[in-house]
């Protein structure tokens, strides 16, 4: 089979053009092509059929009915209760659990990314492509800081989300 190869130097430039940090990050490595179909916040909700974003501007947006819908970082969090996560309070890994991290810069959300382990998070950066990065700061020039870490159970992974 076939496999490509998505960590060139070219998308790795294009990537660290925007987050400088990534330059230095051992873990960071490209494993996906681009896409327009989804983004970060679908991406860290398991979702890769929709655009997740509270921005009614954009046409083909998707955001959880019932969620608050004002762009602020309680929102994004909310949008996340509504599919199944709940707070916790730390990257830690759990059995049994999937974990994300919520970005913001000041009151507003930013970005979300899906926890492999405490030191290894895996981000979809917009339109172009996933990969993985080390925590903690290493976003923080374009994205902010992590407000937040949810959870959500296995087994609540497919919800309906029409």
């Amino acid at each position: 089979m076939f496999c490509m190869d998505y960590n060139t130097d070219r998308l790795r430039q294009n990537l660290i053009a925007d987050f400088p940090k990534l330059a230095c990050d051992p873990l960071f490595f490209i494993n996906s092509p681009q896409t327009f179909v989804y983004n970060c916040i679908a991406f860290a909700m398991g979702l890769d059929d929709r655009w997740v974003s509270d921005n009614k501007e954009i046409p083909w947006y998707w955001w959880p009915d019932g969620a608050i819908n004002d762009g602020s970082k309680t929102a994004l969090k909310d949008a996340f209760l509504h599919l199944g996560f709940e707070e916790c309070s730390d990257a830690s890994l759990e059995k049994g659990y999937d974990k994300v991290a919520l970005y913001s810069i000041g009151e507003m959300w930013t970005h979300a990314a899906k926890l492999v382990d405490e030191k290894t998070f895996h981000s979809k950066f917009g339109a172009s492509n996933d990969a993985l990065h080390s925590g903690g700061d290493t976003l923080d020039q374009s994205y902010g800081l992590i407000y937040c870490y949810m959870r959500r159970r296995h087994e609540k992974r497919c919800l309906s989300t029409n």
